[in-house]
């Protein structure tokens, strides 16, 4: 079994852009990388997939985090809060995705600004990548 858990703090998102996973923090098995930002992960089957973030927006507004694979928004992938510009804001979503391809699947995080031109500073966000049989 395969699984990777990623760590990012402190970084400013631009609105709508994509958030780094950050460094490993634990990681079992070598099917799974950070690349780019994002993780990869190689061989077909079920992926369960947790992102966890504690998001300071620089607008008061909704804010949250959306996942995608390969480029594409996983649906239901996202979860959304109200943050004030002094006050962080805490999301979280878990999905299962699955790669079907013999190569790699990408799964990046990319921060959701509800329409916001701004971005916001993410004061923690957790990535958890486990490989599911």
């Amino acid at each position: 079994m395969n699984c990777i858990y990623t760590v990012n703090s402190n970084y400013s998102a631009a609105a709508d852009g994509m958030i780094p996973v950050g460094t490993i923090v634990r990681r079992q098995g070598c099917g799974m990388n950070i690349d780019g930002g994002a993780i990869s992960c190689g061989g077909r089957g079920y992926y369960k997939v947790t992102v966890c973030a504690t998001i300071t927006p620089t607008t008061a507004g909704p804010v949250g985090v959306r996942v995608f694979q390969d480029g594409v928004q996983v649906p239901g992938a996202s979860s959304v809060g109200t943050g004030e510009t002094t006050s962080p804001t805490s999301v979280c979503t878990c999905t299962m995705i699955r790669n079907d391809q013999r190569g790699m699947t990408m799964i990046s995080v990319w921060l959701d600004s509800q329409g916001a031109t701004t971005g916001s500073m993410i004061e923690n966000m957790t990535v958890c990548v486990e490989e599911s049989r």
